[in-house]
């Protein structure tokens, strides 16, 4: 699976987040520049629930974008913009 995050384009080579012995996983970093995009890889378990959640560093103004992708066909599978009343990012899907 690849995780776009504030994605208008697919051109970034992915960055592997390994998950551990209870399929969870995190990433703390910056965006380099309003606009800009990181792409992430994810090996997800081979069946049950996967969560993604992007959120603002406290007092941060990061409006983000999640897209979950097919890692072989490219084919978008969801995404999501704001959620719960914010401008953090979650998306979900059963594997």
């Amino acid at each position: 699976m690849l995780l776009r995050a504030d994605a208008p384009s697919f051109a970034d080579v992915p960055i592997p987040i390994a998950l551990d012995g209870t399929d969870s996983g995190r990433m703390t970093g910056t965006l380099s520049a309003p606009g800009s995009q990181d792409v992430y890889r994810i090996i997800p378990p081979a069946d049950g629930p996967l969560q993604v959640r992007m959120v603002a560093a406290p007092g941060g103004a990061l409006d983000s974008l999640l897209e979950l992708v097919d890692g072989v066909t490219g084919g978008l599978l969801t995404s999501n913009d704001d959620t719960r009343g914010s401008t953090d990012s979650l998306v979900g899907r059963r594997m």
